[in-house]
């Protein structure tokens, strides 16, 4: 789950409702791995995490597979050095994002 959220993996996740079930003791079982998830989330970084909704999660997917094209294809390039991202056009085409 945590995964997801680092790579920006907009797609969605289920849980079966049985997975909301769990011994009294320990709780609920999804929602106590939910909130470890956003409790270590959160510990790395103060940038929130973003409601998406089925418009966005297609938008995002959009760019990313345009993305990934664009660097299979040669026409753009990237490298990131000592914490600095640099983005190349290697074409004579406009890239544009998004």
């Amino acid at each position: 789950m945590l995964s997801h959220v680092l790579n920006n993996d907009p797609r969605v996740g289920y849980a079966h409702q049985t997975d909301l079930i769990g011994p009294a003791a320990t709780g609920y079982t999804i929602l106590s791995l939910i909130n470890s998830m956003l409790s270590q989330y959160s510990s790395w970084t103060t940038t929130p995490l973003e409601q998406v909704t089925d418009a966005t999660d297609a938008s995002t997917l959009l760019l990313q597979s345009n993305w990934a094209s664009a660097l299979s294809s040669g026409k753009i390039s990237d490298s990131e050095t000592n914490g600095v991202v640099t983005v190349t056009n290697n074409s004579t085409s406009t890239v544009t994002y998004p």
